[in-house]
């Protein structure tokens, strides 16, 4: 027996090529921006010791996050003036 609901199928590799590419039709670079600053900051908490436990705790790690984050918010500002 599987752990998959009866009847259903792993996609092709064809369907997923197709998924793929319709997603990549849809999406903007706002979107690729954002979801990069949010996973920044989300790692930059926890290297911070914001989150998880004190052996992730990492403040270059955590400098470089937010450093990370300055660069995509800066051109978001820029967009939103043009």
């Amino acid at each position: 027996m599987t752990d998959e609901p009866q009847g259903a199928r792993q996609p092709s590799e064809e369907e997923l090529r197709a998924a793929l590419e319709e997603q990549m039709k849809r999406i903007t670079v706002k979107d690729v921006l954002l979801q990069t600053v949010i996973t920044l900051i989300n790692v930059s908490a926890r290297k911070l010791g914001l989150a998880g436990d004190e052996a992730e705790k990492d403040l270059a790690e955590a400098k470089s996050g937010i450093e990370g984050v300055r660069a995509p918010t800066a051109l978001g500002r820029a967009n939103r003036r043009s």
